[in-house]
């Protein structure tokens, strides 16, 4: 797993689909910023976007994201039934996420380690669609 990258990732559940992840060194970092004086500011400027029913996610990703990079980019919350699946789980991910040349990433987030944000990124719409079905293939192999 990468250690050096912690990502923050508020979603929305407004009706509306709303993401926003950010890069931090450490959970530390991250931190120190919302104990500062400008992070009531930002989320002033994020409450029209966010609401009130938005929640925040601590991330160490299996890889660096570069989903992020991409035109297109998919983010999946999950949270696990039986936890006693994690490895199973993980596992699964872990080939998944070699499969698409770390396209799709995942991690635990700090916050609770049986919710994992998974987040892919793909060239299209249609390459996204077409990797969806190949991965559902997959899991049941």
């Amino acid at each position: 797993m990468s250690s050096s990258v912690c990502v923050t990732y508020f979603a929305s559940v407004k009706g509306v689909a709303n993401a926003l992840a950010s890069d931090w060194d450490s959970l530390a970092h991250h931190q120190a910023f919302m104990d500062g004086p400008t992070y009531g500011d930002l989320l002033k400027t994020l409450g029209p976007i966010f609401g009130d029913q938005s929640k925040m996610y601590h991330v160490i990703f299996n890889d660096h994201p570069i989903a992020f990079q991409k035109p297109v980019t998919e983010v999946l919350v999950l949270t696990l039934k039986d936890p006693s699946n994690r490895t199973e789980v993980f596992d699964i991910l872990t080939k998944i996420s070699n499969v698409t040349e770390k396209m799709l990433v995942f991690g635990p987030t700090l916050e609770d380690e049986n919710v994992i944000i998974l987040v892919g990124g793909w060239p299209s719409v249609e390459v996204g669609v077409e990797m969806v079905v190949f991965l559902e293939v997959l899991v049941l192999m």
